[in-house]
């Protein structure tokens, strides 16, 4: 009787109050401490945001954030645990807690309207899949399927039985498989019935894990799959930072789930520029209310000023706000300042004032004056910027090799051209088709050019204006002497002979006997004696006829030159030419080849 009048009483004493958002917990496993600790770490970066220059509170709130963090992930880990432990014989309420993990919706509106794309179903799926294309290669003791999926992920679906003892056979056919993927992204998922726990690993398991990091794959999953052993696995080859799950008391095998982030997806929020505004007003009140007494109190000089600093410090802090600085006056570059920003506005400004009054040629002057310079100072600034930029990593190639890709304006991500490999039945055939073109396409271009334009190379030539041809272009001109004749006399005499093993000194003598003739005509109707062309016993029916002085000249030193090698042979003549300035140098050049 006295339980039930105190329990009535109660309930009649008693009402209901919505408990405020504030107070109230998102998620089932955040409690109501966590939802302080949570306002007290957002209120912290409130406040270094304020003050983002104040170390001490970025360190306070660093170390906040991360234990905050690490007990919300703890604190998910235990419920859900929990909830798997507690429902572990309920399919259906497992698979909700397992899509509660995974964030995905319980409801899914299937997609029926893509099968009326077309006619039928089946073309409706084709265009649909077009981009997932799927095959199952050849497999020794195993099986296979094999999808790609808009050339990005190459998926590998594989088994194989444990009846089969021996790896190799399977091993050497999924390394031909992994040798004619091109894609970034690879995932091998399945099951391999090869125990890679750490503890646990054999020699053809060891195996297995060496093909797969020799292609860059490495373990997602590390703890048992079927009782104590871990038989199935994901190798995982991506960018993308992967998410693995293992379920417990299914089948007589876990299942396991993957996950990995679309990063075309994710979007990074830009820092948007800030400046600082001061309320003088305010510096001012609160200056005027503060008790100035302690300060006159304070003995030390240093004591004194330190106080007055952090005085004025802590008023200007509380007097300012941070506000947001208009696109207008934002500059797009690290190297353009506001003032650089005026000009250009004013330029700009000027150049649409032009275009409405486009016959006044004293506003076409200031114009062209205003915006050449401020062209000129821009790149200045550009230069200078990188400059500072690439001494201050100068010991840092990473950050170096971004500088330069921003100089050179290059995408971070290549995509590669793996199209390129599919015009033929094979790749070596696709890429003959690829050089071939590249290989042909001056020639063709060249001979449409001359047969449209009805001119010769030469005469084409002769119409080029070097100094004022167009940027960014290439053309190839005729080879004529005066370019040999530049090309011989930039030789320098001194440098090392080339594959001909001729010296630089010997080519620019042969040049010279060719362009400048000084033999009178008396001395080429002397006598002349055969000199052999060549050293050798079966070609000395070939002979140059020269001059007898100059025949018995070199034969003079011919004892000396049987006992020097090749290279000497052609220094000493070299330097005996030049001593001898005679024009028939070139029967001479004939007999030293």
């Amino acid at each position: 009787y006295l339980v039930d009048k105190l329990k009535n009483t109660v309930e009649t004493s008693s009402t209901c109050v919505k408990i405020p958002s504030r107070k109230r917990p998102l998620k089932p496993w955040i409690t109501i401490n966590v939802v302080k600790c949570i306002r007290k770490r957002d209120k912290l970066h409130k406040k270094l945001r304020k003050y983002n220059n104040n170390e001490e509170l970025k360190t306070v709130y660093i170390l906040y954030r991360n234990t905050c963090n690490k007990v919300i992930k703890s604190l998910k880990r235990k419920y859900y645990r929990e909830q798997l432990q507690k429902h572990s014989g309920n399919s259906k309420e497992t698979w909700k807690i397992i899509k509660g993990i995974c964030n995905l919706k319980t409801q899914i509106n299937l997609p029926i309207d893509l099968l009326k794309i077309k006619d039928n179903p089946t073309d409706s799926l084709n265009e649909v899949l077009n981009n997932v294309k799927s095959s199952e290669p050849n497999m020794a003791g195993g099986s296979c399927l094999l999808i790609n999926i808009d050339n990005v992920y190459t998926i590998i679906c594989s088994y194989r039985p444990p009846s089969f003892k021996n790896p190799t056979s399977y091993l050497d056919s999924l390394d031909n498989i992994l040798k004619t993927t091109l894609t970034r992204n690879v995932i091998l998922a399945g099951d391999i019935n090869l125990n890679i726990m750490p503890e646990k690993t054999s020699d053809k398991a060891n195996e297995y894990l060496n093909l797969m990091a020799s292609h860059g794959l490495r373990t997602g999953i590390n703890v048992p799959t079927r009782l104590n052993g871990c038989l199935d696995h994901f190798m995982i080859k991506t960018e993308s930072i992967p998410h693995t799950l293992v379920f417990e008391k299914f089948t007589d095998h876990c299942p396991i789930l993957l996950h990995i982030a679309n990063t075309n997806l994710i979007h990074r929020k830009q820092d948007t520029p800030q400046r600082v505004r001061i309320n003088y007003d305010k510096v001012g009140e609160i200056l005027k209310s503060v008790d100035w007494n302690h300060f006159y109190q304070i003995k030390s000089v240093n004591e004194a000023a330190e106080y007055l600093v952090d005085k004025l410090k802590n008023t200007v802090e509380t007097s300012s706000t941070c506000v947001k600085i208009p696109s207008r006056k934002r500059p797009l570059k690290p190297w353009i300042t506001i003032n650089v920003v005026k000009c250009i506005r004013k330029r700009d400004k000027l150049h649409k004032k032009l275009r409405k009054y486009n016959n006044n040629e004293e506003l076409k002057t200031v114009y062209i004056l205003y915006r050449n310079t401020c062209n000129k100072v821009i790149k200045s600034l550009k230069r200078k910027y990188y400059r500072e930029q690439l001494q201050k990593h100068s010991g840092n190639s990473k950050e170096t090799w971004k500088i330069i890709k921003g100089i050179c304006n290059l995408k971070t991500q290549i995509n590669l051209p793996i199209d390129l490999l599919k015009i033929k039945d094979n790749p070596t055939d696709s890429l003959n088709e690829v050089n071939n073109y590249f290989t042909s396409i001056g020639r063709v271009l060249a001979n449409a050019t001359t047969s449209k334009t009805g001119l010769s190379e030469s005469s084409l030539a002769l119409k080029i204006n070097s100094l004022n041809g167009p940027l960014r272009s290439m053309s190839f001109l005729p080879t004529d002497p005066i370019e040999i004749s530049c090309i011989i006399s930039s030789l320098k005499s001194n440098s090392a002979a080339g594959w001909d093993m001729i010296p630089c000194q010997l080519l620019k003598i042969r040049y010279h006997s060719h362009t400048v003739s000084t033999l009178p005509d008396q001395n080429k109707r002397v006598d002349r004696c055969p000199v052999p062309q060549t050293r050798t016993e079966l070609a000395r029916r070939h002979y140059n006829c020269t001059a007898p002085f100059i025949f018995n000249k070199f034969n003079s030193v011919h004892n000396n030159i049987k006992r020097l090698n090749n290279y000497q042979i052609k220094i000493k003549i070299t330097d005996w030419l030049q001593k001898n300035s005679y024009s028939e140098i070139e029967d001479l050049f004939v007999v030293l080849k």
